[in-house]
């Protein structure tokens, strides 16, 4: 652990009202931190809103929160920042906290998250390169979320300072498994969380849902819980495939709500294109669900086939139906499957994580 209480960290990250994944992590890791007792303390510093605003508000937003953070760093005794950024503008934007970070000699930790992150990081821009490069260069640890994050990182850019800790989630004070597979009203359940957005494998999961009311699995049922663009494209489909019996669009859940789809779900499914380590996949595992996803970025780190459910092809429609189909016939299996993520997710829990987090924390101040 940290051993002097006079060196603190400042997290940089996301706006807190957010749904997105940053701001689930970041707080996840500060409810952990507040839960226990630490050498140190925490100071959060978000540098943008969720909500759009005009570029001029967002400048003075960032102004802002450079005048803050340098608040901080004299004020504060502040000597780890710790810094969570995405792709794109996100890591542009957070390339000035390590900037400034650097000239003023803190340590500093770059803490990756991003479904974009092969595109934007393992660019073949060589401009873009050489800057991400340069600000890899510059920070003392460098955090990937998944194995493959890891691996392929250490071969793009050769640096030893990477280190592997994965997303973090909230431990249910009672686990809820004793819903799964009753069948209630003779159906089977398959639950979807998430953004409606092309990323996310929306379009493969109607046509999976049409094909199998084809094949007359009828008492498949699939709800379909978020918000996003292609809101309006899943009502029409719905409606223009006759689909209303089988697909349930509940829009977005949060909280009790969330909490309450999960437990009346069989089995979850996310068809992603593009992810880092989806959260959602794992508050389904704090139910006992068996997952059903794609084989990409971090999900193989979670996901063992058959131990906690089954991995398919982005893209591959045809695979995801027979997916389905298998845990639909084979309900004794998924019952196993149920034990063994209520058991797999204590790895995950938001203490395990944040005790990994403060160890880097100790390993860059001593």
């Amino acid at each position: 652990m940290v051993q002097k209480a006079s060196e603190n960290i400042l997290i940089i990250g996301a706006d807190l009202t957010s749904n997105g994944g940053i701001a689930s992590v970041i707080k996840s890791h500060y409810k952990a931190y507040q839960s226990n007792t630490y050498p140190f303390k925490l100071f959060l510093l978000k540098t943008n809103y969720y909500k759009d605003k005009s570029r001029l508000f967002e400048f003075l937003i960032l102004i802002s929160a450079i005048f803050r953070f340098l608040y901080f760093l004299l004020f504060k005794n502040v000597k780890i920042l710790h810094i969570h950024s995405s792709a794109k503008i996100s890591f542009f934007r957070k390339s000035i906290f390590v900037m400034l970070g650097k000239l003023m000699r803190r340590k500093i930790i770059l803490h990756l998250h991003s479904s974009d992150f092969y595109v934007f990081f393992l660019t073949n821009n060589n401009k873009l390169k050489k800057y991400i490069n340069f600000i890899f260069s510059r920070v003392d640890k460098i955090v990937v979320l998944c194995t493959d994050w890891e691996i392929k990182l250490k071969q793009e850019y050769s640096f030893n300072h990477i280190v592997r800790i994965a997303n973090p989630i909230d431990l249910k004070s009672e686990f809820q498994n004793d819903n799964a597979f009753r069948e209630d009203n003779g159906t089977f359940v398959l639950a979807f969380v998430g953004f409606l957005i092309e990323s996310k494998g929306i379009r493969d999961l109607l046509e999976t849902m049409k094909q199998l009311r084809n094949k007359g699995y009828s008492k498949i049922k699939l709800l379909i819980a978020g918000k996003g663009e292609l809101e309006s494209f899943i009502l029409d489909f719905i409606d223009k495939e006759k689909l209303s019996n089988t697909i349930d669009y509940v829009g977005w859940v949060a909280g009790e709500s969330k909490d309450n789809l999960y437990k009346k779900s069989d089995v979850f499914i996310l068809p992603s294109y593009k992810e880092g380590m989806p959260i959602s996949i794992l508050e389904a595992m704090t139910f006992g669900l068996p997952i059903i996803s794609t084989n990409i970025s971090g999900v193989p780190d979670v996901i063992s086939v058959p131990r906690n459910g089954f991995l398919v092809s982005p893209g591959k429609v045809n695979e995801i139906v027979d997916a389905i189909m298998h845990c639909y016939e084979n309900k004794d299996q998924l019952i196993t499957i149920s034990e063994n993520n209520l058991n797999d997710i204590k790895d995950f829990s938001a203490q395990n994580i944040f005790n990994q987090i403060t160890k880097v924390y100790s390993d860059l101040l001593n």
